[in-house]
């Protein structure tokens, strides 16, 4: 795989309810929190790109591929913010973001909460940022493999017993499935191999071996 462009960073970032809320416990929260991000997406495109996503009861994963330093801190506010404004009636309802590994952009705040991530209430005011950084990879093989542990999380969590029967990660985006312009398979699928087809081959049978392995580790 090669290297990525100078510049380019890539991030897997986890949006989470304050103290574990199921903000998107119904499908059809799954569905508008996805539609938000697209939206968004496409409003920053090309400084932001989804490279892979995974939608569970209490969390919203991503795998962020970004041109500059502050687009992934930029792209998941307005995610936020917008969820926040059109998906929550609750006026307590708050959500946590996490960034994993994380990013030296954050300033470091003195704090007695032992929480990581960034808290967001109505009011759109931080509470805590997270004393970590983010780490840039150098190539697309990092991002594979974070994408992967994604669409593996449904079957980790016993949710579903295969990656293609979660009808809310990318997985099923990067076997063909275009129901929403969020993902950009292009990417990781052009670093497999230059016939799509074939990339989607691969792909698959990259998921097919994740699962052998994890069933047999059960």
């Amino acid at each position: 795989m090669e290297r990525m462009n100078e510049g380019t960073q890539i991030c897997y970032a986890v949006l989470r309810g304050r103290a574990n809320q199921q903000l998107f416990e119904e499908e059809i929260q799954k569905m508008k929190v996805l539609d938000v991000a697209a939206g968004i997406r496409k409003d920053m495109e090309p400084e932001i790109q989804v490279l892979a996503y995974c939608v569970l009861d209490n969390e919203l994963h991503l795998v962020l591929q970004t041109d500059g330093n502050q687009a992934a801190e930029k792209y998941l506010d307005k995610v936020i913010k917008r969820y926040e404004e059109t998906c929550i009636p609750e006026n307590d309802a708050v959500l946590r973001i996490d960034y994993l590994p994380g990013t030296r952009h954050f300033p470091e705040v003195n704090s007695s909460v032992h929480e990581q991530g960034i808290m967001y209430g109505i009011n759109r005011k931080a509470m805590h940022f997270r004393k970590s950084t983010m780490h840039v990879l150098k190539d697309m093989k990092s991002a594979l493999r974070y994408c992967m542990k994604l669409h593996m999380l449904p079957v980790k969590e016993q949710i579903v017993s295969a990656p293609e029967d979660y009808w809310w990660c990318s997985y099923l985006d990067y076997l063909g499935r275009c129901w929403l312009p969020l993902t950009n398979t292009g990417k990781l699928l052009g670093e497999l191999d230059v016939n799509e087809r074939q990339a989607q081959r691969i792909i698959r049978q990259k998921h097919l071996d994740a699962l052998a392995k994890l069933s047999s580790n059960n």
